[in-house]
């Protein structure tokens, strides 16, 4: 005679059928990426080329950097100079770990059904998905080379709808003087909402008389083409007493990103005297800029 299971019993009970109990982990973790992956602004930004390699928190990516051969003049029956070439190693740590955990009366599961908890699942993801793009966006902040940076935190450009469109021109050759953009490739910047609205009100983009007039609009996570950016609004993007540090990018090379979902899990919480189901996740991430040239800081007030 079999046994019956008072965890489950405790669960359905007061619904003849637990709907809670037919969800599994698995499912749990590619709705949680789904929707995690739908919310972030920077993921556009970065590679994620190492992800599988990491197992656990604390690892240790190795990235090798190789050196570029001098290219030399060459004459018939001339003498070839053999360069010893030579690699650089850098390294990043899985070092951020992340957790949210919710419970779940059993006396709610009789009004509950797959819905209600992908709910659940979509909303942890967006959650961790701000959690993460502070990160990011601190990582550019911190990596990008001051080469090429526009303003500076004490002395930003003051951006108006009148010269958006001038100042944008002028820092994409910046970008593009860094020989780092690929072939037919425009750098992309992200810029807050209020910076949108300065694009949308400048001159270039209200005139219909030009290609350019009414042809900044928003598809998907891009405001579109706009004096030589893919310009990328974030609604999260703050200042700093009163500066913007927005982020430029020649090409997703320049960073790179790993996540890990380390747990996702099921529990019963009968030993802490509840008639409930737990529901807890656990993240491990890292990253790092490889290359600062890539990367570039417009430090700057809008109004």
């Amino acid at each position: 005679m079999g046994t019956t299971n008072p965890a489950r019993l405790a669960a359905s009970q007061f619904s003849g059928t637990n709907q809670f109990t037919n969800l599994v982990p698995e499912a749990w973790v590619k709705e949680l990426l789904r929707h995690f992956d739908a919310n972030r602004v920077f993921k556009s930004l970065v590679n994620f080329k190492y992800e599988s390699t990491i197992k656990g928190h604390l690892d240790t990516v190795h990235i090798r950097k190789i050196g570029r051969p001098t290219i030399q003049n060459y004459e018939r029956n001339g003498t070839v100079t053999f360069e010893d070439m030579t690699d650089s190693k850098i390294t990043f740590t899985i070092d951020q770990q992340k957790t949210w955990a919710i419970k779940i009366d059993d006396l709610d599961v009789a009004d509950m059904d797959i819905n209600i908890l992908e709910k659940y699942v979509e909303e942890a993801a967006k959650s961790l998905a701000i959690t993460i793009d502070d990160y990011v966006e601190a990582l550019f902040v911190a990596g990008a080379s001051a080469a090429n940076d526009l303003g500076s935190s004490g002395t930003p450009i003051a951006i108006t709808k009148t010269n958006v469109y001038d100042t944008l021109v002028d820092y994409s050759q910046v970008l593009t003087d860094t020989n780092t953009l690929p072939n037919g490739k425009l750098p992309s910047i992200v810029v807050p909402t209020k910076f949108v609205s300065a694009v949308r009100k400048s001159p270039e983009a209200k005139d219909k008389s030009t290609s350019l007039g009414d042809k900044v609009v928003r598809t998907g996570d891009s405001l579109g083409e706009y004096a030589g950016f893919n310009i990328i609004p974030s609604t999260k993007m703050a200042a700093t007493a009163g500066v913007y540090t927005l982020i430029a990018i020649t090409s997703n090379e320049a960073a790179t990103f790993a996540m890990k979902v380390s747990k996702l899990e099921r529990v019963r919480l009968t030993s802490q005297g509840k008639f409930a189901n737990g529901i807890m996740a656990l993240y491990f991430y890292g990253g790092k800029v490889i290359y600062p040239e890539m990367v570039g800081r417009v430090y700057c007030t809008i109004s």
